[in-house]
């Protein structure tokens, strides 16, 4: 077996494991490999090689990290968890809000306290709303229309 399939199946090894791990390190070490491997098919020594490997995969890492980093920011969007998760939810109220008064809204099974936005009006029980925010552990709804 020559050199050059040594570093193809090396190359083929790291794209699988990056394709699995999703981790830059391993594409690099990849591309590191193909270009050893050309160094290889153009009959260059195995010190050129190994230098082509280490020079491939340091300047990889230094250019695909912050891009991917990018593109992976682009393409997600931020997870709400704790309190902000329940931002923008609907429920039904299980007691009336009453100017004045906490009522309490049922969301995906869990009883929370909540007021009105509007502190002058009254929404009735079994009413659809919609949580605009929260103070502590009460939430501030307003009636879905």
């Amino acid at each position: 077996m020559s050199l050059w399939s040594l570093w193809l199946i090396i190359a083929i090894i790291f794209f699988v494991t990056e394709l699995f791990s999703q981790s830059v390190w391993a594409l690099c070490v990849a591309l590191g490999a193909l270009a050893a491997m050309i160094c290889s098919i153009a009959d260059l020594s195995v010190v050129w090689q190994g230098t082509s490997l280490v020079a491939v995969c340091l300047l990889a890492y230094i250019a695909l990290l912050p891009w991917l980093k990018r593109v992976y920011m682009r393409n997600s969007r931020p997870i709400a968890t704790g309190m902000d998760a329940l931002i923008g939810r609907r429920g039904f109220l299980i007691e009336e809000v009453a100017p004045g008064r906490l009522g309490r809204v049922r969301i995906d099974g869990d009883n929370w306290q909540v007021r009105a936005a509007e502190e002058k009006i009254s929404i009735p029980a079994g009413t659809e709303v919609k949580v605009l925010a929260y103070d502590s552990i009460i939430l501030t709804v307003t009636p879905v229309k």
